[in-house]
């Protein structure tokens, strides 16, 4: 129980002494009596998705990293209850950590930011990703079939999906074109090789692009796991198919590109893909 010393004053003025209110009780019972009213609501939003990343990724050492690069060891080390509760698993976890990060805030602004880039950080491997348009809703996934790829997305890459069938060659030359096009680079699987499985591959590509492209023809179910990546990572995904059928239930709801296989269809595929490409880089992607 962490407290604070309250006056006591009756009617006629004279103290009749001090007692103890009770803030905030570690096991959860009682309730706070300042909760988040002194932040405003960015600050408050961010406090609380830092917590959900520090909750899913803090260690004891992580946290005795973090007082160290903040200068607030006396805040961590010094709390009743954040470093026992996390050795011992205790459901009062999440509530130290937040009165922890509060009292970060109260510093100033600047150890919350110091305390966000370092959680992003010790999260490795795994990627920051935002719920749009809401920059705020930040969130991280920890993949445990992949490895994060080093770097940055690329802007003008565009990570192309479809099945591996020499009847997509024309199809895949017609998307790089229309990619090139308007100065973006196209790439599929079988134009990398960085490692040793193809799987490592698709997902680095994925992550790195800005734009993926998938063409679901012929409901290959390769393209379809591929197309839960990139929509997992945030990515931008344009669906094409050659018929409706081939749009799967669950992804009916979002726009597609239909197009025909031969070649005045993929002049039109082309052209409509180039519009669709220059439309995004209009918007910043």
């Amino acid at each position: 129980m962490a407290w604070i010393e309250r006056e006591n004053e009756q009617a006629n003025g004279t103290r009749q002494g001090r007692v103890k209110v009770g803030l905030v009780d570690h096991r959860g019972v009682g309730r706070r009596e300042t909760d988040m009213k002194e932040f405003t609501l960015d600050t408050a939003k961010r406090l609380l998705n830092l917590k959900r990343v520090v909750c899913a990724c803090f260690s004891e050492t992580n946290w005795r990293e973090l007082g160290m690069l903040t200068q607030c060891t006396e805040i961590i080390e010094g709390h009743p209850r954040l470093l026992r509760s996390l050795s011992w698993g205790d459901k009062d976890y999440e509530s130290c950590v937040i009165e922890v990060l509060e009292n970060l805030a109260r510093k100033d602004k600047e150890k919350l930011d110091a305390a966000e880039n370092y959680a992003l950080e010790v999260a490795g491997g795994q990627t920051e990703l935002v719920d749009a348009p809401a920059v705020l809703n930040k969130y991280v996934c920890t993949p445990r079939v992949f490895r994060m790829p080093e770097g940055e997305t690329d802007r003008k890459l565009v990570a192309l999906m479809m099945p591996f069938d020499a009847k997509f060659d024309a199809v895949a030359i017609a998307i790089k074109e229309a990619a090139a096009s308007v100065g973006l680079n196209c790439q599929r699987v079988d134009d990398i090789w960085d490692d040793s499985t193809i799987i490592q591959d698709v997902f680095s590509l994925i992550y790195r692009s800005s734009i993926v492209v998938c063409d679901f023809s012929g409901r290959n179910a390769n393209v379809f796991y591929e197309a839960g990546i990139a929509h997992t990572l945030g990515r931008l995904l344009i669906p094409l198919a050659q018929h409706d059928s081939d749009i799967p239930f669950d992804l009916r709801h979002h726009r597609y590109l239909m197009y025909l296989p031969n070649e005045q269809g993929l002049e039109e595929l082309k052209g409509r893909l180039s519009d669709k490409f220059r439309q995004e880089i209009g918007r910043g992607q």
